[in-house]
């Protein structure tokens, strides 16, 4: 039972930064303040969805967790790397 709090705070965690990264969009290459809160968002996003793949290795080998825990990390990982890679070769802003 708390595997599942501390996951579930992970993925929720994650999530409200990717919805920052998605919701937060750029006016143009030179709108700086949209750009860098969207790459913070996805790079958030994606350092709290690591660490969250890594914690549930351990409940889904011992079986208290089903294998379907996997899914919500590597979902928040890949929609973080897609938001973060879109963002760098649209916009450049670095």
């Amino acid at each position: 039972m708390l595997s599942m709090l501390v996951l579930g705070l992970f993925h929720l965690a994650a999530a409200a930064c990717l919805a920052l990264a998605y919701g937060m969009t750029p006016d143009g290459p030179h709108d700086r303040e949209a750009l860098d809160g969207a790459g913070v968002g996805a790079l958030f996003a994606i350092g709290i969805a690591v660490p969250a793949l890594a914690l549930t290795a351990l409940p889904v080998a011992l079986r208290w967790l089903g294998p379907r825990w996997f899914v919500p990390p590597v979902l928040l990982l890949a929609l973080g790397g897609v938001r973060y890679a879109y963002l760098v070769t649209a916009y450049d802003p670095w």
